[in-house]
């Protein structure tokens, strides 16, 4: 079972918390955070929120860069648990269901850490897509199951897994 809760905030960005184990993806970690995704740039398109998930669209060999908050009631963020490249993994479509397998193609990489307190850690990274086009889920820190990116032109065309 996977519990989904997103709202979008004033300010433009959007947050999701999402918790629970999945059978096709990797599982959740136990500290997880809610996370914020703003300030994206680069992208051909950005969903949010699709399914309770944000979709970024890059067109292959290209780059973007998104901020990304992270906060926790837990009070034990810090910033060298964001300061690592984050996997990414390609959607295997001819899986019924789809499932999800680490790929080098999506390059997800920290440009900026900011530790603002024990609760909130705030995270620019810069993705760069190689050649190949299809659906790639990103194993954000801390949290679970929270974004896509769509190497391509355009969102993805089906439900997202």
């Amino acid at each position: 079972m996977i519990l989904i809760i997103v709202t979008s905030s004033l300010i433009g960005g959007y947050y999701g918390i999402i918790s629970s184990h999945s059978s096709n993806l990797a599982a959740c970690p136990q500290l997880f955070a809610t996370v914020k995704y703003a300030n994206a740039t680069g992208f051909t398109h950005v969903v949010h929120p699709s399914q309770g998930y944000t979709e970024l669209v890059l067109p292959p060999n290209s780059s973007g860069q998104v901020d990304v908050t992270y906060s926790s009631n837990i009070r034990n963020l810090t910033a060298g648990m964001f300061s690592s490249n984050v996997k990414s993994y390609h959607e295997n479509s001819s899986a019924n269901p789809p499932t999800f397998y680490e790929s080098a193609n999506v390059l997800v990489s920290p440009s900026r850490v900011l530790n603002d307190t024990s609760s909130l850690v705030e995270v620019r990274y810069i993705i760069t897509t190689g050649p190949s086009t299809g659906l790639y889920w990103i194993a954000f820190p801390q949290s679970c199951r929270s974004a896509f990116i769509n190497v391509g032109d355009s969102p993805y065309a089906d439900q997202l897994p």
